[in-house]
């Protein structure tokens, strides 16, 4: 795809009469942003939780520059679309099996050893992926990376310890709300990059995410503080302890609540139905809406700056509503979203689309993380989130090819099969997840 002139980006008159929409769009939630307690805010910013905000924030404001394209770089890598859903399933399948003995070695050995590990071994692999060619040599480079994200769970259940239990909402939403800060004009600045320099300018990108990384492995090692306290000796590795993981997995699953098993079914839906459609939403943009890169990139700026707007909010309406309810209207918002998108065929219609979706789910998104923490103990949270991803994974290996084979048939295929599929996580939602009384720490 031969990058496009930047005289496509709205005019003034365009982003004004935006600008002004999403004004009136605001109205309803200013009563909730006037009670956002500064004081409270700037207590939670510290210790663990301010360091893994801040590098992840540093990362992400890079990888946000490249990931929206990512589809387009391998395109110009010579992969078809169904190499590029082999991919997409192929990366996703070897990081769930990966996550698995990591979110287990987190709860036995400690969070900050297996992140310290993971994030070098991170940085180290992301500087073969900038250095490679064609789509074979970026799809090896990125199986290595999938294969390095072990330590994601430890990273997360590091930082879930690091919360008051009071605001875990809150908390949340404040570490959502930094990232999208941080990357607040990211995509806007890639989709111009993709136009002015094609393939290289992508690249370059990637090798400032390999440096960031690295910065960010070495941060990790200096100043985070363990959170777990480990009441057994560290036995010596044998060939069991490579199984160990995956037994362990399969005891917790057995004796979990029906909530947590409602969530792991909740991740298997999920994980088919969103690999789907992720890897085809820009080429389907740019393809069939007939968007350009900075367009996409335009689109995507002003998403950031409505999560950066309500994403405390957000947090508000987790802690002091009903969890399941916000997350029962974003699922059924998705559905009418999907309709729209796929029948879009100008900028401003799917600029409107996208931006109400997004103010829905801003305001939800802080309750899902919120939910799984209520409920699920201190001492299972790295591994049962590990196979929260792991089932995830696993499912959306298969998303993923099946989205390649339907987008080649037909680029609307994918997104009208989403939509049942997403009904079908709104009834086990509803069905399976109940909130708890008194939440775990």
């Amino acid at each position: 795809m031969a990058p496009r002139s930047i005289r496509s980006i709205p005019s003034l008159e365009d982003n004004a009469r935006i600008c002004k929409s999403l004004c009136v769009l605001m109205v309803p939630f200013k009563s909730i942003i006037r009670r956002i307690d500064v004081e409270e805010i700037s207590s939670i910013m510290r210790g663990n939780f301010l360091i893994i905000t801040v590098c992840v924030a540093l990362s992400q404001s890079l990888v946000r520059m490249f990931f929206p394209y990512e589809s387009v770089y391998m395109k110009f890598l010579g992969a078809s679309s169904i190499a590029l859903g082999m991919f997409f399933a192929i990366s996703r399948l070897v990081g769930a099996v990966m996550t698995i003995p990591g979110g287990y070695l987190s709860d036995a050995h400690g969070r900050k050893r297996v992140i310290i590990i993971g994030s070098f071994t991170t940085a180290a692999i992301r500087f073969l992926v900038a250095l490679s060619r064609d789509w074979r040599s970026y799809l090896i480079t990125c199986t290595l990376l999938s294969m390095s994200s072990f330590w994601n769970a430890a990273e997360s259940a590091l930082l879930v310890d690091s919360m008051r239990v009071s605001r875990r909402g809150l908390c949340f939403s404040i570490y959502w709300m930094v990232m999208q800060l941080a990357g607040l004009i990211s995509p806007y600045i890639g989709g111009i990059i993709l136009e002015t320099r094609g393939e290289e300018g992508l690249r370059l990108i990637l090798l400032l995410v390999a440096i960031a990384d690295t910065l960010r492995a070495l941060i990790y090692a200096k100043f985070l503080e363990e959170t777990l306290t480990i009441s057994r000796k560290v036995s010596a590795f044998n060939i069991r302890s490579l199984f160990a993981p995956l037994i362990d997995a399969f005891r917790i699953l057995r004796v979990a609540s029906r909530s947590i098993k409602g969530f792991c079914l909740l991740q298997v839906i999920n994980g088919f139905s969103w690999s789907m459609i992720m890897p085809f939403i820009i080429l389907y943009a740019l393809q069939v809406i007939s968007l350009s890169p900075s367009q996409w990139g335009f689109i995507s700026t002003i998403e950031s700056v409505v999560i950066l707007t309500l994403r405390i909010p957000g947090g508000i309406l987790a802690d002091r509503c009903s969890r399941k309810s916000l997350l029962l209207i974003a699922s059924l918002w998705d559905i009418g979203y999907f309709m729209v998108f796929i029948n879009s065929r100008s900028f401003l219609q799917i600029f409107i689309a996208i931006i109400i979706r997004r103010i829905v789910l801003t305001l939800a998104d802080p309750a899902w993380p919120a939910l799984q923490a209520d409920l699920i103990p201190r001492r299972q949270r790295g591994r049962v989130f590990s196979i929260l991803n792991a089932l995830s994974a696993f499912s959306g290996f298969f998303g993923s090819i099946v989205g390649g084979y339907l987008f080649d048939m037909n680029p609307a295929f994918p997104f009208w099969f989403f939509i049942p599929l997403n009904f079908i996580g709104f009834l086990v939602l509803l069905s399976f997840i109940q909130e708890p009384q008194k939440p775990e720490e």
